[in-house]
């Protein structure tokens, strides 16, 4: 009876215990002229790999990346009117911040900023290999399991 209850417990550490979170690649949307010349929300957290999706309310806006009123080449994308534009963090990216702007309106402030948290991200090569290590602990786990109550019975 006590194996049994062992087994069941170190299958049950190795399979809630130490099977990391994955976070995947979202997608981050921000309202475009809700209120007239405004991004909203102003300021998007995100990882790389994550997609930012800009939605047209109304208005003729751009979506230009770089401090307020210049251009950095990261992107510049007009915003067709009832549509959308996307922009997906390389996964290279560091952790920082990207401003944007609206180049019809930066001078009245249409401004907003995607902050990038790199630790975030979808998981790299290396952590691939954790995950199916972890993944065969879990089978071998299951199969301990499976054999201690084959013994004890």
């Amino acid at each position: 009876m006590y194996s049994q209850k062992l087994a069941r417990f170190s299958a049950v550490f190795i399979m809630t215990g130490l099977v990391p979170t994955i976070a995947f690649a979202a997608t981050h949307t921000v309202m475009v002229g809700t209120a007239g010349t405004n991004f909203d929300p102003v300021n998007v957290d995100v990882a790389p790999g994550d997609t930012i999706e800009w939605v047209h309310v109304s208005g003729s806006h751009t979506v230009t990346s770089g401090t307020p009123c210049t251009a950095d080449g990261r992107f510049n994308q007009t915003l067709p009117s009832g549509g959308s534009v996307n922009y997906v963090v390389p996964m290279a990216e560091p952790d920082g911040v990207i401003p944007y702007f609206c180049i019809p309106h930066c001078a009245s402030g249409m401004t907003g900023t995607i902050t990038v948290q790199a630790g975030a991200g979808i998981p790299t090569v290396s952590e691939w290999g954790v995950i199916a290590m972890l993944l065969a602990m879990l089978v071998v786990a299951t199969w301990v399991l499976r054999k201690a109550r084959v013994v004890i019975r």
